[in-house]
């Protein structure tokens, strides 16, 4: 098994996929005599695994058969009910820096993308006969739904990724929801896009041609445009525009 030291964490591999851990938490798992982090996991620790089909490190503990407990509670030992959430994602970073106890739902939302539109939180639903669309839902810790849909195009794709973002600010979870456009975290940014209606910026498109606008119609404001003129109303530097 190998290891590899830095100043800060060690590592060791488990079937090939390198596990980060703070010094101490790896002396503890390889059995040098230090306590364990907590007493509801005494006995020597005789092995270590991938749990879960192999998605988390696990650690095998006990003298009276093996018990398995995912690294991860055996770090920080959360209360029933909660778990660990990785902050940067990466289930195999488990340094005490990158893992919190959330609840599930908070975990659930810090997630990567994992749809073919590149954002968080928006997904293309595809049909045979009517022309597909983009949507966002999002439910708060309240149980309310937020929507967002369109026909599906590049510039709706982005708008989308817009409105989860806004969802996400709506209901206090940007410390757990990845926002796509990080900006949006800090003011004036913040301000502008919970006080804008997004719909007021999708394109007309013509459900017999599916053409993005009809002849004559005027082309719909740039959402990327008004952020930027919204932003240097109050942030005075060398991209303002006269």
């Amino acid at each position: 098994m190998s290891t590899q030291s830095t100043t800060d964490f060690l590592t060791f591999a488990i079937r090939g996929r390198p596990v980060k851990v703070d010094a101490d938490i790896y002396y503890q798992i390889f059995n040098v005599r230090l306590s364990r982090p907590y007493k509801k996991y005494a006995g020597d620790i005789t092995g270590l695994c991938l749990g879960g089909c192999g998605s988390y490190p696990a650690v095998l503990y006990g003298t009276n058969g093996p018990r398995i407990v995912s690294l991860t509670r055996f770090i920080m030992n959360p209360p029933a009910g909660m778990v660990v959430d990785h902050i940067d994602g990466d289930i195999f970073n488990n340094r005490r820096e990158n893992l919190r106890i959330a609840n599930r739902r908070q975990n659930a939302l810090n997630v990567k993308p994992r749809n073919n539109t590149g954002f968080s939180g928006v997904s293309v639903c595809k049909k045979k006969i009517a022309r597909s669309y983009c949507k966002v839902e999002f439910y708060d810790r309240n149980g309310k739904t937020y929507r967002f849909h369109a026909v599906d195009c590049p510039e709706h794709r982005i708008l989308a990724a817009y409105a989860h973002d806004k969802f996400v600010l709506q209901a206090g979870d940007e410390d757990y929801a990845p926002l796509n456009f990080e900006s949006f975290k800090y003011e004036p940014f913040r301000s502008f896009l919970l006080e804008t209606d997004l719909n007021k910026f999708k394109i007309k498109i013509s459900p017999s041609c599916h053409s993005r606008s009809r002849s004559g119609d005027p082309a719909p404001p740039k959402f990327s445009d008004l952020i930027f003129f919204s932003a240097e109303k109050e942030i005075a530097g060398p991209y303002s525009t006269p």
